[in-house]
This record gives C-alpha cells, sequence and structure tokens, in this order.
C-alpha cells in the first residue's frame, strides 16, 4: 500500500542545512528591525526641522489657549512673504466683527510679537475653527500685521 503523504523536505534545497534557513530568517528580522528604526528617525527628524522653528510659537500659544490645540507654521504664501499662520479651535462659531475673535486675534498677534525677536515674520494668519459635527468646521481667517508699517519722511 503506497502512502498519501509525501515528504516535502526531501524537495526543500536547505532540507540538508536547516540552520541556513534560519539564519537567512534572522538577516530578514534584523533588515526589517533596522529598516523600521531608520523610517521613525527620519520621520522624526523630519517634523523636527519642519516644526522646531516654530515650537517657542506654539509652546505659548498652548499655555494661553489650552483648549485651542495650535498648530503653527509659517513661510512664504502666495502673496503674503514671511507669514506666520496659527490655527485655534475655539468653542463658538468665530464671526467677523465678533468681540471674542478680536480679543483672540489681539492676544495672538502679541504673543507671536513676543517671540519674533529676530523679526521674521511680516504678516499673522490666525485660521479660527469650530468643529461643528457633523461636517466642515466652521472657519475664519483673521489677519494681523505683526510689525507698524514703516512711515514715510514728512509725514
Amino acid at each position: 500500500m503506497s502512502s498519501l503523504t509525501h515528504d516535502t523536505t526531501a524537495d526543500h534545497p536547505d532540507s540538508d542545512h536547516p540552520h541556513r534557513a534560519s539564519a537567512r530568517g534572522r538577516w530578514l528580522v534584523a533588515a526589517l528591525l533596522l529598516f523600521g528604526i531608520t523610517a521613525t528617525a527620519s520621520i522624526s527628524l523630519y517634523w523636527k526641522l519642519r516644526l522646531g522653528p516654530y515650537s517657542p510659537y506654539r509652546q505659548a500659544l498652548k499655555t494661553a489657549f489650552p483648549e485651542g490645540g495650535p498648530v503653527v507654521e509659517g513661510g512664504n504664501l502666495p502673496g503674503l512673504p514671511r507669514a506666520l499662520r496659527v490655527q485655534l479651535t475655539v468653542g463658538f462659531s468665530p464671526q467677523a466683527g465678533d468681540d471674542r475673535v478680536e480679543t483672540i486675534a489681539n492676544q495672538v498677534r502679541d504673543l507671536v510679537v513676543a517671540r519674533d525677536q529676530a523679526q521674521e515674520y511680516d504678516t499673522l494668519l490666525l485660521d479660527l475653527r469650530h468643529p461643528k459635527p457633523p461636517g466642515k468646521p466652521e472657519r475664519l481667517e483673521v489677519r494681523r500685521p505683526l510689525r507698524a508699517s514703516p512711515v514715510a519722511p514728512g509725514e
């Protein structure tokens, strides 16, 4: 009577050297682990370099507006060179002319001016958002100059 089972180890090229297959597996695990560490370090370095310059602003805004979850970015935006963009979440529907919006905008501007010792930025773009479930958040963008306009001689 013939056996219905088939010995697959006889067909495997490494059947005579089982340690060779396990060594390859160890190298594969080590390579995957190294890849994971490298990817994590790269992402961490990228975000540190990308968001690091805005950390003092973010920390000051987080202290002043703990519920606001501030997001701060800067750079050259189309038509607005040297702009600092701040995004804050507020607990009300932001509308133009609202006293609360003006108060927040002035507070944010004062915090930014106090930390912008090198005068890197000319304009503050404040994006106030109110999460309104469900759907898109209500938002309002407020612009503020960060430095006084130079006065022309004779004015």
